[in-house]
């Protein structure tokens, strides 16, 4: 018993604040930018390249 009440309040954490990958991509269907935003604030790596797929640059964002 003592299992089934800590899954249940272990699970609702496992995906708050996970948030989604936000990707652009160029014309020529190539990954331009990449970012993860939670609650519509971007957080984590960001990474962009260059159309021709060369990384242009990388940097992290801190929410705080």
């Amino acid at each position: 018993m003592k299992r089934l009440v800590l899954l249940f309040l272990i699970i609702p954490f496992l995906s708050f604040g996970q948030g989604e990958t936000v990707k652009e991509f160029y014309e020529s269907r190539r990954i331009k930018s990449q970012v993860k935003e939670v609650d519509g604030v971007r957080e984590g790596i960001y990474t962009e390249w260059h159309e021709n797929g060369n990384k242009k640059v990388e940097g992290v964002y801190r929410v705080g």
